[in-house]
């Protein structure tokens, strides 16, 4: 007729519980493993680029002279009328 089924507890019964679960499991584990990644290389892109958000603009005006700054390089230098 068949083999009986395990006891309820029994180590048996677990291993067949988990076999059933295991596909289930996997795919899931995987898209969750996948998220966490992801989530920890943005977190640590932000914390990484977080000292370059800031831009230092200077702009001179001596007299018709106009230089302007960013970053400590001059960028543009001219003269008006």
């Amino acid at each position: 007729m068949g083999t009986p089924a395990p006891p309820p507890h029994s180590p048996n019964a677990l291993q067949a519980a988990l076999r059933r679960l295991r596909p289930i499991l996997s795919w899931r584990l995987t898209a969750v493993s996948v998220i966490v990644a992801v989530n920890i290389v943005i977190i640590a892109l932000y914390f990484w680029s977080r000292g370059g958000a800031t831009t230092h603009v200077r702009v001179e005006a001596v007299g018709s002279h106009i230089r302007a700054y960013v970053d400590g390089k001059m960028v543009v230098e001219a003269r008006y009328e």
